[in-house]
């Protein structure tokens, strides 16, 4: 059975597959933007309903665009617009100079564009095939059209999907469930001090936007002191629940309660009846003991939830579903797990730990005692060390919240090509928000923002004939022009010197 790895960053999917037969296997890859858009060039118009448009020669497959839509540069879809028909001309000469190689294709359209040669010349647009990039990378190597299903599969998935929402704040409203007395736990955390001598400290924003106390209490023992007062509990989850502030999670975390869960499972069931769906509970995610490491990690599952449930399902129908595809996701621990097994806690380091994995056997064939990898992405930095054996932690703390779950000893940080790079409050900044895939860095042509991308291919340090659809540089050099002029009088610095600024806090 055809083999499917691929790794999900924030910006960019990278795809193999490896087809085995009797005789020998063959690999073939390809890299696609994580949004599983395609970006093209608009180069002339070949009729009302036709275009020719140039795009990377690997994604070039006479049919295979049949049904995607059009969106414009600006960000429009072009009036419900699909293509009807794709085709390679003859005449097309190969534009070499990006990757591997650009070629002319004809798209036909299900109606009128109503362009014109002199609105269109060279105009971006990008073709939506309404699936998402592990799935549009597969079809596209095993060039199957997006109108045929695809054969049975083995997929293998690593996603920093659950990494990227949380270093960027970009989950699900979550609201928190705790014993009453102690509705700031999560404000005032260990009063741990990382950096010891900073005296500009910042402390990471909790995660639930709302805290809700529970009337109730257990002992250490989990015997119960104080029975739930189930009225005013409904009461106050009915009041939230009806608020302009109504999370789309809820987690619970009792004091004790890895000892019992009976109070969780009666607040999880007074929560359903008021009409919470999605509702985690910590005796699920982690019933361990110290209450604030297990509520913290409870809220991150709470938070990812939504992000990676509806992805996964999503991933795994377009495959071709359960009947059709054996797929897998890769944990942060390096395990291998089915959909839904695939949580929010053991998702954050999911994408790392396959290239963790990947140093500690690359270092085994090399003979080598010791080996250092680092893996840079669009959104994070991930960092990691191989001495003999892989480092493994039970409990994590990744963008300022503690995880109990198993997990590669990785360190992250927030800082990768897509960061976005500006100056708040008279002061530098670059990340934690990242331009990821759509828009992406404004080198891409898509107005996006400044970010380390961008900083990179001002300063020359990019080679863009490297990538696979060609950069925008004059729009890389007017988005930092753009942040040179909005800095203070206090900041004298040329546009060099800026850029080579930003470089250094990326560093």
């Amino acid at each position: 059975m055809t083999e499917v790895w691929a790794d999900i960053g924030g910006t960019f999917t990278d795809c193999l597959i490896v087809r085995a037969s009797d005789d020998a296997s063959d690999q073939v890859s390809l890299k696609v933007l994580s949004s599983g858009l395609v970006n093209v060039d608009v180069v002339g118009v070949a009729g009302p309903n036709e275009l020719l448009v140039r795009m990377p020669n690997p994604l070039v497959h006479d049919g295979f665009w049949v049904g995607a839509g059009l969106i414009a540069a600006d960000g429009r879809r072009l009036g419900g617009i699909v293509v009807c028909e794709t085709q390679s001309p003859s005449d097309a000469p190969d534009k070499e100079g990006f990757g591997e190689g650009r070629a002319d294709v004809l798209l036909r359209l299900d109606h009128a564009h109503g362009f014109t040669d002199s609105n269109c010349n060279e105009r971006h647009l990008t073709l939506d095939a309404g699936i998402e990039a592990p799935v549009l990378a597969t079809r596209l190597l095993l060039s199957v059209p997006l109108s045929e299903p695809l054969p049975p599969l083995q997929v293998r998935l690593g996603t920093t999907r659950g990494t990227n929402a949380l270093l960027t704040r970009g989950g699900a409203v979550v609201a928190l469930l705790i014993t009453a007395g102690f509705g700031d736990l999560l404000s005032i955390g260990t009063q741990d001090r990382p950096e010891l001598f900073t005296l500009d400290i910042v402390k990471p924003e909790p995660l639930p936007r709302r805290v809700v106390e529970v009337p109730g209490r257990l002992s250490a023992s989990g015997e119960e002191l104080i029975a739930i007062d189930e009225d005013l509990l409904r009461d106050r989850l009915r009041e939230l629940y009806q608020s302009d502030e109504c999370p789309e999670v809820l987690a619970i975390c009792l004091l004790h309660s890895y000892r019992s869960d009976i109070h969780e499972r009666i607040a999880e069931r007074i929560a359903r009846e008021v009409g919470f769906e999605r509702v985690v509970r910590s005796t699920r995610v982690a019933a361990l003991p110290r209450i604030v490491p297990r509520a913290e990690t409870t809220t991150l599952d709470a938070y990812l939830q939504p992000v990676l449930e509806d992805y996964v399902h999503r991933v795994e129908e377009q495959f071709g579903g359960p009947e059709k595809c054996h797929l897998r996701w890769m944990t942060s621990g390096g395990n291998l797990v089915a959909s839904d097994g695939f949580h929010g806690r053991e998702s954050v380091l999911s994408g790392p730990a396959g290239g963790v994995v990947a140093l500690a056997e690359i270092a085994r064939k090399l003979n080598l005692s010791g080996a250092v990898g680092l893996d840079m992405g669009g959104t994070s930095t991930d960092v990691s060390r191989f001495d003999g054996e892989i480092g493994r932690r039970q409990e994590s703390q990744i963008g300022g919240i503690r995880v109990l779950s198993p997990m590669m000893d990785i360190h992250t940080v927030a800082a990768g090509g897509g960061s976005i790079c500006g100056c708040r409050d008279g002061r530098l900044f670059v990340g934690p928000r990242s331009a990821g895939a759509n828009p992406g860095p404004a080198c891409y042509g898509r107005g996006g923002p400044l970010t380390i991308t961008d900083v990179n291919v001002v300063l020359g340090r990019l080679p863009v004939e490297r990538f696979p659809f060609p950069l925008d540089t004059a729009a890389a050099e007017r988005a930092l022009v753009a942040v040179h002029q909005s800095l203070p009088e206090s900041i004298a610095a040329s546009q060099h010197e800026l850029a080579e600024g930003f470089l250094r806090i990326a560093v």
